[in-house]
């Protein structure tokens, strides 16, 4: 039986790795000076072995199909991470397009099934010796080897996948994958992006997404900046110097746009918080009255300050169902606020502007500046307040040729936190 592997351009500019059915066999062989391990050596000259009464002297090596999506058409067929890769093409379409799909057992008994990586595509393309190693975006899968003309395929644990093995046996003892998923999920992301910047704040949440983005930056292509909006403390300056030296990695300093006392002295003082700010600046820019009337009578004198005013009520209005009660984000998520500005109403300008001058508008300049194509913040949904319904997921890709946005944490809860 001959082994081919055929080269042709397309794939990524490079060459297409078309693998073959190959003679190969099974043997015991030492490692570390002791121990034995059962390997599939291939035979380099495209021949099979002998045929011999032990079974596992003359084997084929071939790509082993053990399901299928849908009508099971070339992109939808379902293949064993123990046989060959299928064809590597530069076109072709399905779940499996151009890789081909790969059930991955998972240490829990679950499985996934995802495509190759663009690094094992990229080391399946080189035809020359050389060592692979199967990264998943959830799961490590395979070592290959080739070493003196002879092909070695041996299994690796899923221990060995991410960098950091004592966070993957912290998981295993506290039963819990989200940490373990995460940086799944953050080492995929990263292999895709050229120029990725990462938000540092000093926080709790910021110093775990640090973390989990140095382990997963092989290349250290990843930009730390903080943003400096002159109200630092100094323990916050000197815990990112800890971290500079921990990580090894430089922070670098960013100045707002506008300094705050600018902004105040422009726009208005921030209260509370800046969603709160912001529903009351729309309400003083239509010389609201802070008066506590029901919302219809409202939206007739007030009617181009709806969305404040549905907060200020705490309900919503719609022609179709007319007036229902808000469970979120009204002002009576803050418990006693509007009896506080009915008691104490403001005569002076308020304004989420700090927000957007101190810290929006200088992490959309950096990012222009270093031409990056993903930002990296510290959000979590379980923080809750307006974060846990302004974004569905931990990515969000941007419609036009600008920056991707990756919450690498989004999904970690408190008790996550606490595992860690």
């Amino acid at each position: 039986m001959k082994q081919r592997l055929s080269k042709t351009k397309g794939f990524k500019g490079g060459a297409t790795a078309v693998a073959e059915p190959v003679g190969a066999a099974q043997r015991g062989r030492y490692i570390d000076g002791n121990k034995t391990e059962q390997r599939i050596e291939v035979r380099p000259d495209g021949k099979s072995n002998c045929l011999t009464t032990v079974q596992k002297d003359s084997l084929v090596c071939a790509p082993v199909r053990v399901g299928q999506y849908g009508k099971g058409g070339q992109g939808q067929r379902i293949y064993s991470v123990r046989g060959k890769s299928v064809t590597l093409s530069a076109n072709g379409g399905g779940q499996g397009a151009k890789t081909g799909l790969y059930k991955i057992d998972l240490p829990d008994g679950d499985y996934i099934i995802r495509k190759l990586t663009p690094v094992e595509a990229d080391a399946f393309a080189d035809s020359s010796p050389t060592t692979i190693r199967w990264v998943s975006a959830t799961h490590s899968v395979t070592s290959v080897s080739a070493t003196a003309g002879r092909w070695t395929l041996s299994p690796i644990s899923w221990e060995d996948f991410v960098m950091n093995e004592e966070i993957l046996k912290t998981c295993a003892d506290n039963n819990n994958y989200t940490i373990y998923t995460a940086f799944c999920k953050a080492q995929r992301i990263m292999m895709r992006s050229y120029s990725p910047v990462c938000s540092i704040s000093g926080g709790s949440d910021s110093d775990i997404m640090l973390d989990m983005i140095h382990n997963v930056d092989e290349d250290g292509k990843v930009t730390y900046f903080w943003i400096d909006t002159g109200l630092e403390y100094t323990a916050t300056k000197e815990h990112l110097a800890e971290l500079e030296q921990k990580y090894g990695i430089e922070i670098i300093h960013i100045k707002p746009d506008k300094p705050i006392p600018t902004c105040i002295k422009e726009y208005g003082v921030p209260f509370l918080s800046k969603y709160v700010s912001e529903q009351m600046m729309r309400l003083q820019a239509h010389h609201f009255q802070w008066e506590d009337e029901q919302l219809e009578v409202l939206l007739k004198k007030y009617p181009k300050c709806k969305v404040a005013l549905q907060w200020w009520c705490g309900e919503r209005y719609s022609d179709e169902n007319g007036v229902q009660k808000m469970s979120r984000f009204s002002i009576y998520r803050n418990k006693w606020l509007k009896e506080f500005i009915l008691a104490n109403p403001p005569d002076f300008p308020i304004s989420n502007k700090c927000c957007e001058y101190a810290k929006k508008k200088p992490a959309k300049r950096i990012i222009k500046e270093l031409d990056a194509d993903l930002d990296m913040t510290g959000i979590r949904k379980a923080e809750g307040g307006i974060r846990s319904a302004a974004f569905k997921t931990c990515f969000s890709e941007c419609k036009s040729k600008g920056c991707d946005t990756f919450r690498p944490i989004f999904w970690y809860t408190d008790k996550d936190k606490h595992d860690l």
